[in-house]
């Protein structure tokens, strides 16, 4: 049965509407300890799913540890609030994370996400081609994320009504209620 279609109002995405708003904010972060992010490309990551992080011995099986030691662009930054992780990801060559609401901030901004699970929690991010899938084991995830820096970006499209008119939208289906 579910919900009458009349009911159902597509509104598009707030979290473009705070990128829209914060940008320019960002972009004058002065990012203290980060040397050489503007130099050439680099990876940012963000790893927070439990499975991913909840273990020593998980987060080492990632291999970060020998990439970063022989790799000058895999800088680990303290974790940051935020404008700067925003600041950061302006500059990445590719994102790496595990969780649904990094893949709408890279489909928005345009470097190429690459997501360690095996199905997506943004769909419309994989449809569109600004996610792709690199599985959860660490060996893939490491093959997926050194492709990615070898290759240019695939670019992708972003999806209707992500605009960052969504309260708008919003707000009118609401005043439209009373």
């Amino acid at each position: 049965m579910g919900i009458h279609p009349d009911k159902i109002h597509m509104a598009g995405i707030l979290m473009v509407a705070s990128l829209v708003e914060q940008r320019p904010l960002a972009r004058q972060r002065n990012m203290p300890g980060s040397p050489g992010l503007a130099d050439g490309p680099y990876v940012l990551t963000i790893l927070q799913r439990p499975a991913d992080v909840d273990s020593a011995q998980r987060v080492a099986e990632f291999g970060f540890d020998s990439h970063v030691a022989g790799h000058a662009k895999w800088v680990v930054p303290d974790p940051q609030d935020y404008l700067d992780f925003f600041a950061l990801g302006l500059g990445a060559a590719v994102m790496l994370t595990g969780p649904g609401g990094l893949q709408e901030v890279t489909t928005y901004l345009g470097p190429p996400c690459l997501t360690s699970r095996s199905l997506p929690e943004r769909p419309i991010t994989i449809e569109g081609g600004t996610t792709l899938l690199s599985g959860a084991n660490p060996q893939e995830v490491i093959a997926a994320v050194t492709a990615a820096l070898d290759r240019e970006s695939p670019g992708g499209k972003l999806p209707e009504l992500w605009d960052s008119r969504a309260a708008g939208r919003i707000a009118s289906v609401v005043g439209n209620l009373a």
